[in-house]
């Protein structure tokens, strides 16, 4: 069981290491933006299709169609916090989601391509069997709650690091999905949700 733990950690930790050792011999630049971000992304979700994708599967034959309106309620308390961090000055005039879409996008397609299926796709399956099947799920039941609490902050802090204003807007996001996940007990809720809010974000971008 923790063994995804393991992988996550170590290949974010290896892919920032080798990024900037690459940008520092390449003078790769804004690469670095999206670079640390797809190529972690994309080898822990390959390791998760090859050893989940039965419990994967299984999820998906056990979703109900009555999870669509948590699916719904999350996606809108999300977008609430948003608005609400932006209106007492706290937040940012985007979401914390729209910034990191702005820091990444280029001026080459085909790497939009990529940092688009990352953002709006591969993150979102990442980081909920990361953080919501495995931190919140598989530890002891008895402490589910401070469990539910530590990996929205983790969560929080791996988004935006110590700026308190998006910490705290990531954080809340983190409880939403995990809170759908604990209501439902299907990984796939919170999947739903995390791709729909990411894909907002990017579609968002295009719109502004």
């Amino acid at each position: 069981m923790g063994q995804l733990i393991i992988v996550y950690i170590f290949v974010n930790i290896l892919s920032v290491v080798m990024v900037n050792m690459l940008a520092g011999i390449f003078n790769l630049g804004d690469a670095t933006n999206y670079l640390d971000t797809i190529i972690p992304n994309f080898i822990i979700f390959l390791y998760i299709i090859k050893e989940y994708k039965v419990s994967i599967m299984h999820q998906l034959s056990q979703y109900k169609m009555k999870n669509n309106i948590v699916v719904i309620v999350a996606v809108v308390l999300m977008f609430l916090c948003d608005v609400i961090f932006s209106s007492l000055g706290i937040g940012t005039k985007t979401s914390a989601n729209q910034q990191l879409v702005l820091s990444m996008f280029t001026d080459n397609n085909f790497i939009n391509f990529f940092i688009i299926i990352t953002i709006s796709f591969v993150a979102p399956i990442v980081e909920e069997m990361f953080f919501r099947y495995h931190l919140v799920s598989k530890f002891n039941q008895r402490d589910i709650w401070l469990w539910v609490v530590l990996s929205s902050l983790i969560f929080g802090l791996m988004h935006a690091g110590f700026n308190l204003p998006n910490l705290a807007q990531y954080s809340i996001h983190g409880l939403l999905f995990a809170l759908t996940y604990l209501k439902t007990k299907n990984i796939m809720v919170p999947i739903y949700v995390h791709i729909i809010n990411n894909s907002i974000a990017t579609l968002a971008f295009f719109i502004s």
